[in-house]
């Protein structure tokens, strides 16, 4: 995740964690990066609204 500013805007960037781990073959691995994502994009939204 990486926060910056923008013409006087804030932005945040976040690579899928989903993306990267369906380059192995790992279901574990999928399956944590999965949650990891839920949960990231659950924060970034919760913060968002606030």
């Amino acid at each position: 995740m990486i926060g910056y500013t923008d013409r006087g805007k804030t932005k945040i960037g976040m690579s899928r964690p989903t993306a990267l781990a369906n380059l192995v073959n790992n279901e574990e691995i999928k399956k944590l990066a999965q949650d990891s994502e839920t949960v990231s994009l659950a924060v970034l939204i919760k913060e968002y609204k606030t």
